[in-house]
């Protein structure tokens, strides 16, 4: 009978030999194989409203199976169970909240951990801007008419099928250039931020 509580994580080749009366031997190899305890660690999340939310918790060791539990998340959100997994989209209701999330879970062995962190819900990120441009071939644009409310952090911009010759400043969205192809062109402008939500806007740019 092998009793005590293992110290050190690792796999480790035992052997075992058992001897009768008549001093005969029998040997076997086990291998075997010492997890680490279960540990969380916490990281605050920030995600803005009605964002598509599926997040894993940062976890090493533990033996499955695992059971997790979490408290005080952010309305629309709920965990899985068995796997950890967080899935929901946050609601109107508590943007500008900050939430204290209390995580834990149990392994196999009844092996816990338990971490604390917070969630805050910031307003929807929205991209406005005038829905037709128009230019002259030949004429100098300079479009900074672009704003943005929601979301957090710094903004980066992107655009496509903008007129020849005109080009999207990524960190201001400001269009400028020259354009020099006569045609009406659909462009798509794209806003993200620092958490990674995002928003676009279709603009009809006609260049006469």
């Amino acid at each position: 009978k092998i009793t005590g509580t293992p110290a050190t994580p690792g796999v480790y080749l035992v052997t075992v030999t058992v001897k009768d009366n008549d001093q005969l031997l029998a040997t076997t190899d086990v291998i075997w194989t010492i997890n680490p305890p279960p540990t969380l660690t916490p990281v605050n999340q920030m995600t803005a409203v009605g964002t598509l939310v599926s997040m894993a918790p940062l976890l090493s060791g533990g033996t499955a199976p695992l059971a997790w539990t979490a408290t005080g998340l952010p309305t629309g959100l709920s965990i899985n169970a068995g796997t950890g997994l967080i899935t929901g989209r946050p609601v109107a209701g508590d943007v500008g909240r900050t939430m204290t999330v209390r995580l834990t879970v149990t392994d196999h062995y009844r092996l816990t951990s338990e971490v604390q962190f917070t969630w805050q819900i910031v307003p929807a990120l929205t991209i406005t801007t005038a829905a037709t441009q128009t230019s002259t071939v030949g004429s100098p644009v300079n479009l900074t008419t672009n704003s943005v409310t929601g979301g957090s952090g710094a903004y980066t911009w992107a655009a496509t099928g903008l007129p020849p010759g005109l080009t999207l400043n990524a960190a201001t969205g400001a269009v400028t250039g020259i354009p020099t192809t006569r045609a009406v062109y659909p462009v798509v402008i794209t806003v993200t931020d620092t958490i990674g939500s995002s928003a676009s806007v279709t603009v009809v740019w006609t260049v006469a």
